[in-house]
């Protein structure tokens, strides 16, 4: 079941009241340190994946890509949160992985662009192979959309969205992603399989 009218605290209960304060509080400070308002990476773990995905579906204009761990509740993806590419992480023994599956089928009738990597004896937790997952999906993104030049690696001033848009980006949140991307070169012997999940997003 999806979470929508049975969370345990009031923060959660008044998500579209933080959701909205946080979009505000946001576009005002990234206007004050000249930082991009879209095309942003998000990533959470646990309770932060709550948070993030929650945010995400309500705010989806300030998203590129986001990616969840060991997330155990679940709200309904939203119509607009199909604009963002989603990778869902989680262990197939974690409490929540049926909710996770849940999560990523009604979020592919509903034509989100999103692939669920389940971690194979793995529980409440984000194991190595998960991690570089995330990597490559933040790594590959970051290519996808001009953060990064494919053949040189070079960083790229625009980012040209699904919709064709193209959005200033920040060069301190170039650089961050400049170096998820190397990490994930250094790290990263990514399974095939999980590869192939990637480019069927276009990235």
């Amino acid at each position: 079941m999806f979470d929508q009218a049975n969370r345990r605290n009031s923060g959660d209960k008044d998500f579209d009241k933080v959701s909205a304060a946080w979009a505000k509080a946001y576009t005002k400070f990234a206007r004050e340190n000249r930082l991009a308002t879209d095309g942003l990476l998000l990533w959470g773990l646990s309770g932060g994946a709550q948070y993030a995905h929650r945010l995400a579906l309500r705010q989806p204009k300030f998203f590129g890509a986001v990616h969840i761990t060991a997330c155990s509740s679940y709200d309904l993806p939203t119509p607009d949160g199909a604009e963002i590419f989603w990778l869902v992480t989680v262990g197939e023994r974690e409490a929540g992985f049926s909710q996770a599956n849940l999560f990523y089928r009604t979020a592919l009738s509903r034509n989100y662009r999103i692939v669920l990597m389940p971690g194979l004896g793995v529980g409440h937790a984000c194991s190595l192979p998960m991690k570089n997952m995330g990597l490559a999906f933040f790594g590959r993104f970051a290519i996808w959309c001009g953060f990064i030049d494919r053949t040189t690696s070079g960083v790229a001033g625009n980012c040209r969205e699904p919709s064709g848009r193209a959005s200033k980006t920040s060069s301190s949140s170039v650089s961050s992603i400049s170096r998820l991307r190397e990490k994930a070169s250094r790290n990263g012997r990514f399974p095939l399989q999980e590869m192939t999940e990637l480019r069927l997003l276009g990235l």
